[in-house]
């Protein structure tokens, strides 16, 4: 980040993993907004929610995803600009054969945070 400028590229595959999602996410926003001011160049993949929100709230930063064929539950590998995309967790769950009860439990966790 230090030598980083307009002319740099950079490309961060989920930024911020591998520790709790709450620091991880902060740490990966402040990298974010720190190369923003930079102007530099890149690309970062997350499942991070507090990504999400942040690029939707800057003019400098955007949303993408890949789309995702929601009955087939299979990645369609087409990129979609303007808007976060979801891991469509719970869906892949249920397809799995997680018992049902486990997955409405998960569903009312989500409700409550």
């Amino acid at each position: 980040m230090e030598n980083a400028n307009a002319d740099t590229l950079v490309l961060m595959d989920e930024l911020g993993a591998g520790t709790d999602p709450n620091f991880g996410g902060g740490i990966a926003e402040a990298i974010l907004s720190s190369l923003l001011q930079k102007k530099v160049w890149g690309v970062a993949t997350t499942h991070y929610y507090n990504l999400k929100l942040f690029a939707s709230n800057r003019n400098d930063i955007r949303n993408g995803s890949m789309q995702f064929d929601t009955k087939k539950l299979q990645p369609l590998f087409q990129l979609e600009i303007g808007k976060p995309g979801s891991s469509f967790a719970l869906e892949i769950a249920r397809k799995t054969g997680l018992p049902q009860a486990t997955i409405e439990r998960a569903e009312q966790s989500l409700v409550k945070n």
